[in-house]
């Protein structure tokens, strides 16, 4: 409809790209903190201003896109609690809105002029309790002279950031023999395990991500053959080796020394090892990845 250049359409959509990006980095994790989809309240923006681009608006008309597209944004977490199908509705929504809300301005339909700043605009309306730490300097410092977007991550499966580090554990499961799973805040990952193993680092701060629920989801996604822990010292079962007996599948934990253990889990067999933020002593298991059983008849 527009008969546009692909190397207009190419620009259009960096322009739109950034500006999502600067618009969620202002918000500096408000949107979610909020309750908030950040993909839809931020990317409706984005596709206003690569909409208005192409539609080929004054600066004007940009402005007057952005205060309409104010009025169409939309997404909540509320499918996150439920399990619900209308989180993925958002970011299509958001793209289809941006196009209406140029196509508005296009047609000399008045928005608001302070879509972001304003009294009742995004930021103060969407950010809740934390609009004070909002920083809208970043909508527009350095706009054009330093790319945002080009910092942000790209998925490389489709599904949150947060199962990617788990999605490579089982990829590198699905490969290889064993591997050491769950080595806790105290243990030496780095000197105490095959020095060639693929790591993978989950201890984003004491607690955080704690083993048994790393643990829970591996087991889920790879058949264990067997599972070593580290037996304390004085003989009696660390109080976390009854969480791990629930989650390996009615394997036995098999007991090992602690220099035994080490031993096991610097051998060339470990192929990965996950270091969590888990705080608990002695919450470092590992596990032997067997095949996966042919159906039954």
């Amino acid at each position: 409809q527009l008969k546009v250049s692909g190397k207009e359409i190419i620009m259009a959509g960096l322009w739109g790209l950034e500006i999502s990006a600067r618009v969620a980095q202002a918000a500096k994790g408000g949107f979610v903190n909020a309750g908030f989809h950040a993909t839809g309240i931020a990317g409706i923006f984005g596709s206003t201003v690569a909409a208005s681009r192409l539609m080929g608006l004054s600066a004007e008309a940009h402005t007057l896109a952005l205060g309409v597209a104010l009025s169409l944004t939309s997404g909540t977490l509320q499918p996150l609690q439920e399990g619900s199908w209308t989180k993925r509705l958002h970011p299509g929504w958001a793209a289809s809105s941006g196009i209406t809300a140029a196509a508005f301005a296009r047609s000399g339909y008045l928005g608001p002029k302070q879509a972001f700043e304003g009294t009742f605009g995004l930021f103060n309306c969407f950010l809740g309790a934390n609009r004070s730490t909002a920083d809208l300097t970043c909508v527009m410092e350095g706009l054009g002279e330093r790319w945002e977007f080009m910092r942000t991550s790209i998925k490389l499966f489709p599904a949150c950031h947060q199962l990617h580090a788990f999605m490579n554990a089982g990829i590198a499961l699905a490969q290889q023999a064993s591997f050491t799973a769950d080595n806790d805040g105290n243990y030496p990952a780095s000197t105490g395990t095959n020095p060639a193993a693929k790591r993978v680092y989950l201890n984003l701060a004491p607690g955080l991500i704690n083993a048994v629920d790393v643990l829970k989801y591996v087991a889920q996604a790879i058949p264990i053959e067997s599972a070593h822990v580290m037996q304390p010292a004085n003989g009696v079962d660390a109080p976390i080796f009854t969480e791990f007996s629930a989650l390996v599948g009615g394997v036995e934990l098999q007991k090992l020394e602690r220099f035994a253990f080490y031993a096991a889990a610097s051998t060339s067999a470990v192929c990965l090892v996950i270091a969590t933020g888990e705080q608990r002593i002695y919450a470092n298991i590992l596990l032997t990845i067997g095949v996966v059983a042919p159906p039954k008849e």
